[in-house]
């Protein structure tokens, strides 16, 4: 799973020297990688708001706001597969903002922070939806799958 406002495609978090390398090298020439990510946008000024919070965690400045790649961008950039196809299903709703508050809790990122920091963010986002029922969003879920090039297993990984 992955968001906007909480890095890139649904691979991020997969430590990059081992990201797709690893997945060709379990797969039999010919086979094929799946990733499924979903991911919630939400409207300004809440989704502005929430990427602050975000970036101003981030270790990295919020680098992966300012360069976003998607799993396709990612699984071409490895090498290792064919060019990835990519299906996304977007959809806009309403979520309670009890909600919004349970999801941004699941994020990985979220659940690495010691308690203090997770306890501060749920805090300042509480204080962000205050006052708000609901909020406005647009949800994204992806499958985006390449084939294993035949030649995978020998090459040398690119990310």
């Amino acid at each position: 799973m992955c968001s906007a406002a909480d890095g890139t495609g649904s691979a991020f978090w997969i430590d990059p020297e081992v990201r797709f390398s690893k997945a060709a090298r379990l797969l039999h020439p010919g086979g094929w990688l799946a990733l499924l990510g979903t991911e919630e946008s939400y409207d300004d000024p809440v989704g502005a708001a929430l990427r602050q919070l975000w970036i101003t965690r981030s270790k990295d400045g919020g680098a992966w706001a300012r360069q976003r790649l998607t799993d396709a961008d990612s699984i071409n950039g490895s090498g290792l597969f064919e060019p990835p196809v990519e299906q996304i299903h977007q959809r806009r709703t309403t979520m309670p903002a009890s909600a919004v508050v349970g999801i941004e809790n699941t994020r990985a990122t979220v659940l690495s922070w010691p308690a203090d920091e997770r306890e501060e963010f749920t805090a300042q986002l509480r204080e962000l939806l205050a006052g708000r029922a609901e909020v406005q969003l647009t949800q994204q879920t992806s499958l985006t799958m390449a084939k294993r090039l035949d030649s995978a297993a020998q090459a040398e990984p690119r990310n």
